[in-house]
């Protein structure tokens, strides 16, 4: 069995991606680049798509995922930035239901977010079994 980074590990490196976020998000909110847009959230989801598409494309994992020592695999290998974006689209879609997608991986047996089975990736602790 491989090494599946736990809920408490994959919630904890969340957090702390969302603390790192946080002052970005009201200077992109307060600013005047958020009065162009209809809906003031959506530089916002912008910012955020870019960073978390960014690092799982770059480094597969996120800032808050590397303090935790997690990073994302997948079965083939590839981890391409198309991966990266549907896991992105699945990461928001799991937001929009309140965490449910997130909490699938309290039942999964692979320990599966509804974004980790959309883009066909794990997220495994780093230095033991990287290795699916």
């Amino acid at each position: 069995m491989a090494n599946y980074a736990s809920f408490w590990q994959r919630f904890s490196g969340l957090m702390i991606d969302v603390l790192i976020c946080i002052p970005f998000t009201i200077i992109i909110i307060h600013s005047r680049f958020g009065n162009y847009f209809f809906w003031p959230a959506i530089p916002n989801f912008l910012f955020e798509g870019i960073y978390y598409i960014s690092f799982w494309f770059i480094k597969s994992a996120t800032p808050g995922m590397m303090l935790m020592k997690i990073k994302i695999v997948t079965e083939k290998g590839s981890f391409t930035f198309w991966r990266a974006l549907i896991r992105c689209v699945g990461f928001f879609i799991t937001s929009f239901f309140w965490g449910l997608g997130g909490l699938w991986i309290l039942w999964d047996k692979r320990r599966q977010t509804w974004q980790d089975k959309m883009a066909g990736t794990f997220v495994v602790r780093v230095g033991r079994s990287d290795q699916v």
